[in-house]
């Protein structure tokens, strides 16, 4: 478990919740993880994203309050995993890998590093940040 608001308070309507990904390496392609949203406030929508300008689509939406939605995403992100959410809810994020970038040995195993080889992800800011 990488992140858990559960013990403290929602993530706040228009807010974002940011999680560094700490020991991913820095040329990853993405990163792999299983967001839940509890608890939603109202119905809305929340966007998983890396650095730079929060994309226009989402990545889950609840239909009402006291929802809970469970997804399996990639964020294409190295450096950190931001989750937006436009309602209000708490999040629960869970690490699977990362996908490997230039740096990573040859392999005819894949680009996915699984959760068992992969570092977690470190602290977590809640804010009311737009831009992020």
């Amino acid at each position: 478990r990488l992140l858990d608001t559960r013990s403290g308070a929602k993530v706040p309507p228009g807010g974002t919740v940011l999680a560094a990904a700490t020991g991913v390496p820095g040329d990853a392609v993405a990163v792999a993880v299983n967001l839940t949203f509890t608890d939603t406030t109202a119905a809305g929508f929340f966007t998983a994203h890396g650095t730079g300008t929060r994309p226009l689509a989402s990545t889950g939406n609840a239909d009402a309050a006291g929802q809970t939605r469970a997804i399996f995403t990639l964020v294409p992100a190295a450096d950190a995993v931001r989750v937006f959410s436009q309602s209000g809810a708490h999040v629960v994020v869970d690490l699977v890998g990362y996908l490997t970038g230039p740096s990573a040995d040859e392999s005819t195993d894949g680009l996915l590093v699984s959760r068992a080889d992969a570092a977690s992800l470190g602290a977590v800011q809640c804010g009311s940040r737009q831009d992020e």
